[in-house]
């Protein structure tokens, strides 16, 4: 397989090669949805901290995609695609869970029990998946493992540089993820997400208040 061979990545590789239907249309369906949320994130999501670098991501990602659909470096994508999907599948579903954990007023235990269930695992596929296996299984392979079978400069430096950018992103991102388990785990505080501006806000709000209640 893909995952455990990364010889497989490149064996077969040649300039103009054929794309199989499954990957052509799983490329399309990855391609229209990273378009679509460069199109939300610009001009209907509400703006966060990260708005720059979430913007530079779906613009490496559509790079990429279409970088590696053009030259015939699918089955990286591939690896790419699903080393990133599983962690965002398992964070969308953790934060759905979260935003009901409040209602009618009441907070529900069991709900959040299990927003925080959802966290946990999110977190645990987020270092696993994007932090080491990313590192090496994708740019391990692009740089080493494909040099045994094909040696096209022009092709590397543009893909590995994106690569690394893309890496670059997640170390970004990780420093916000690390910051939330501290004020979950040290400070007993509620998952939220601190991306938010109005996160911030409530949290300077309620020092401010527990400070004048002291």
């Amino acid at each position: 397989g893909l995952f455990f061979n990364l010889d497989a990545h490149w064996k077969h590789w040649k300039v103009g090669m054929e794309v199989e239907p499954d990957i052509y249309w799983l490329y399309m369906f990855q391609l229209g949805s990273y378009t679509h949320f460069l199109f939300t994130t610009i001009f209907i999501n509400a703006k966060r901290k990260d708005f720059m670098v979430l913007l530079l991501h779906h613009i490496l990602t559509i790079a990429l995609i279409g970088w590696s659909y053009t030259v015939r470096f699918y089955y990286i994508g591939v690896m790419v695609l699903f080393l990133h999907d599983i962690s965002d599948v398992i964070l969308e579903g953790a934060k759905t869970i979260t935003y009901f954990r409040v209602m009618d007023g009441k907070k529900h235990k069991m709900i959040k029990n299990a927003g925080d269930v959802g966290f946990a695992t999110f977190v645990i596929s987020w270092f696993l998946f994007r932090l080491y296996w990313f590192p090496t299984k994708v740019v391990y392979s692009t740089c080493v493992a494909s040099l045994h079978f094909c040696r096209d400069g022009a092709f590397y430096l543009p893909f590995n540089t994106m690569l690394f950018l893309l890496y670059c992103l997640q170390i970004y991102w990780t420093i916000f993820i690390i910051k939330l388990l501290i004020k979950v785990l040290v400070h007993g505080d509620d998952v939220d997400d601190n991306r938010e501006y109005d996160v911030e806000k409530r949290e300077k709000q309620m020092r401010l208040h527990s400070k004048k209640v002291k």
